[in-house]
């Protein structure tokens, strides 16, 4: 078996596990024909024909890294305070199709923003300024989209959406049905949805809609 067969093999291996099953029959059609992969096609998180099944990226792999991201940003704040706005706000606002537009809740332009601070991803990242529209973008990456989890479906650097039309990403998750999340436009209270900046908080799982595992 040459490198290239064998990387088409550990790239199939990781769209099953990612359950991304039209790409992994795609490179397998493309193996067995003798076709090239498609010419914007990245292995994840580095080259396959030189991996070990350790080493294959997995879903907490880069999902640890988009938790790193997200806690590198915790104490931005809002300027003037209570305004939506800022120089570091209105960098995450601009990674959306919203951008410019300005003083708008930025909850899930935060998440846009750190998800393309990660790297290479092997889907296309988001651009919606709506919490809940993160649902739809999952499906259509063919994403881990869990409705209603309970605490062992969540892991740290998953995507999680709220029951109030909000969106954080997780950071650390405790066995008492208590999650600690990093948030865009909320406070240190982890109640609120339009806060005046990035904290880290904690969550009960009964106020999480849905997990996207990425």
């Amino acid at each position: 078996m040459t490198k290239a067969e064998i990387k088409i093999l550990w790239t199939v291996v990781w769209y099953l596990k990612h359950r991304k099953f039209a790409k992994a029959l795609q490179m397998l059609i493309g193996m067995l024909t003798g076709k090239e992969p498609p010419s914007d096609f990245v292995v994840p998180a580095g080259r396959a024909s030189q991996s070990k099944v350790g080493s294959i990226p997995s879903g907490s792999a880069l999902g640890d890294k988009l938790a790193t991201v997200a806690e590198g940003e915790v104490g931005t704040m809002e300027i003037p305070r209570n305004s939506n706005r800022g120089p570091r706000i209105e960098e995450y606002q601009r990674a959306t199709y919203y951008a410019t537009a300005r003083g708008w809740p930025y909850c899930a332009a935060f998440v846009c923003w750190c998800l393309k601070r990660v790297g290479s991803l092997p889907f296309a990242a988001p651009n919606t300024p709506r919490a809940w529209a993160f649902e739809a973008w999952a499906r259509r990456e063919s994403l881990d989209l869990l409705k209603k989890p309970k605490t062992k479906d969540l892991q740290r650097g998953d995507i999680i959406c709220f029951v109030i039309s909000h969106i954080g990403i997780v950071a650390k998750v405790s066995r008492n049905g208590v999650i600690t999340t990093v948030e865009g436009n909320t406070d240190a209270s982890g109640g609120s949805r339009d806060g005046g900046g990035v904290y880290k908080t904690t969550r009960k799982i009964s106020e999480i809609r849905s997990r996207i595992r990425i």
